[in-house]
């Protein structure tokens, strides 16, 4: 990591660059900022105004999609190995050194990126220069992604899972739109919460929708795999320029195939992963629960290897949230399972999006999205 990088106010920048894919830093000890470049073109959609790209390379078994119902996949219980080993390209030393994780709930986890259309449907704002239904939304900062998932979980007669109180501003205001060019770093008058917002201490007890843990993030996101990426090992590595990775191209948008403004796609153009979920690699990166101090999962849960439903580190005085997946300008090494960062929680970036979970409380293995308590 370049100096001037290892202060809290670095760290903000580093990320507020990396998430905008105007740099690679990975905000860590062991890479390098460097620029983006990108090489491919893009068809622009003449009703949006936006780069839609159309991938040639989506055969798949589509068996796997029978995992998913009206939009949500399946996760069962299970224990994988979080983190990756030290010979995975683009690796972070600290916040992905290996541990095993066994979570002892299932859970459901939607299918896409919370997209604008999905965001409408609750009855807020869209404040996207480019309006396009299928287009990830994102333009919310953390706070907005938890008021979603609160709207939804009452939406469906579900307890929430979050207390926002205290709230300033209002949701989607605060940021001018985002310009013709889709550009976007804001965090001034965003709407924000007091950040101690979990009404229930066990994040996994919470019947209603939630953003996923940074282990369920990564357990969905691996899909039973063990490799960097759901379709195989990374063939390229760090090299301060952007070039093809063939592992990526059929699962992912990054910055070799994003179009020239390595903006974000619609959903669900790419091949998902073995559970049918989409879009886990690349296009927009997803805010999580968890809190991120860019160390190990072992540090954040203060106990060694093997970790059981781990939630992170407390939420007092950890000015930071974490960040899964990888970005449309993100280099070909990034997009892997195991990357992950952070922001902080009142930021919107042109580049960050989400998507929601629900724990699967029945024990009926074939439990579906309505199972569970908490109806209201």
């Amino acid at each position: 990591m370049e100096p001037g990088f290892d202060s809290p106010l670095g760290r903000i920048v580093c990320w507020l660059l990396i998430g905008s894919g105007l740099t690679g830093c990975h905000c860590d000890s062991d890479t390098t900022p460097a620029d983006i470049e990108t090489s491919d073109t893009g068809d622009t959609d003449s009703d949006t105004g936006t780069s839609v790209i159309v991938d040639t390379s989506t055969e798949f078994d589509t068996d796997i999609l029978n995992n998913c119902e009206d939009g949500w996949c399946k996760a069962a219980p299970g224990t994988f190995i979080f983190g990756s080993p030290p010979t995975e390209p683009c690796r972070g030393d600290y916040r992905e050194r290996q541990v095993e994780v066994t979570l002892t709930r299932g859970f459901i986890i939607k299918q896409t990126e919370v997209t604008q259309a999905d965001w409408e449907a609750v009855g807020f704002p869209n404040p996207d220069f480019v309006k396009d239904p299928e287009l990830p939304f994102r333009s919310a900062d953390w706070y907005e992604a938890l008021a979603y998932c609160n709207a939804l979980s009452e939406k469906e007669g579900l307890d929430t899972c979050y207390s926002l109180e205290n709230c300033t501003g209002e949701i989607g205001g605060g940021c001018p739109e985002l310009d013709e060019n889709g550009d976007w770093i804001c965090a001034e008058n965003t709407y924000q919460c007091d950040p101690n917002v979990r009404k229930y201490p066990g994040v996994y007890d919470c019947p209603g929708y939630r953003l996923p843990t940074r282990a369920e993030w990564q357990y969905a996101a691996r899909a039973g795999t063990t490799t960097a990426t759901y379709n195989g090992d990374m063939t390229t590595d760090w090299t301060g320029e952007c070039i093809r990775e063939p592992v990526v191209d059929p699962i992912g948008w990054y910055c070799h195939n994003s179009g020239p403004e390595t903006n974000p796609q619609r959903v669900a153009l790419k091949r998902p992963n073995p559970w049918g979920i989409y879009d886990m690699i690349g296009n927009v990166w997803e805010w999580i629960n968890d809190v991120d101090t860019g160390l190990s999962l072992e540090h954040d849960e203060g106990k060694p290897s093997p970790l059981v439903d781990p939630i992170g580190a407390n939420m007092a005085g950890n000015p930071f949230r974490g960040t899964s997946g990888s970005g449309p300008g993100s280099k070909g090494c990034m997009s892997r399972s195991a990357w992950s960062g952070g922001n902080p929680p009142e930021l919107r970036l042109s580049v960050l999006g989400f998507r929601p979970v629900r724990t699967i409380f029945s024990s009926d293995p074939d439990a579906g999205p309505d199972s569970g308590p908490g109806k209201k």
